[in-house]
């Protein structure tokens, strides 16, 4: 089924991005910053603390195909993950691709506060990938895909 997405508007934050496929002004409001992204929720430690927002570039209401983490604590904002079509990546570099032929996007089918569960679906919704976890590895202070133990 997915999830509907609610948007959000935040103001005059400057944004340090190790990704160049979003390029920022300083005096805009993040939403014009981050072109078409639209906020989802915010994402948070063990201890409720703050880790980022969630944002992405919706196909339709309950699908996706880019996405966003980013922390924007005291107007520094730094992209702490991004899905780009098919390329998973956080700030080390490329976290996983998928499969690229066919493909159409991502649906939610759990968020949780300091992980997310999603799938990719391709021939435009037919097929549809195992689940993808992304999380906060608390060892390495960066988000990732979950590793099988």
């Amino acid at each position: 089924m997915g999830f509907l997405f609610d948007n959000s508007n935040k103001e005059n934050l400057v944004v340090e991005d190790q990704f160049p496929s979003v390029l920022v002004n300083h005096d805009s409001n993040l939403k014009s910053k981050l072109h078409e992204y639209e906020f989802v929720y915010t994402l948070k430690n063990k201890t409720d603390n703050y880790l980022g927002d969630v944002y992405i570039k919706k196909v339709n209401d309950s699908v996706f195909h880019s996405l966003l983490i980013i922390n924007n604590l005291e107007k520094s904002t730094t992209k702490l993950y991004e899905i780009s079509n098919y390329i998973l990546s956080n700030n080390i570099g490329i976290d996983i691709e998928i499969r690229k032929e066919e493909f159409w996007g991502y649906r939610f089918e759990l968020m949780k506060n300091d992980y997310f569960v999603l799938t990719a679906l391709h021939d435009k919704g037919k097929s549809v990938t195992d689940a993808i976890s992304i999380e906060w590895s608390y060892e390495d202070q960066i988000f990732e895909v979950s590793k099988a133990p």
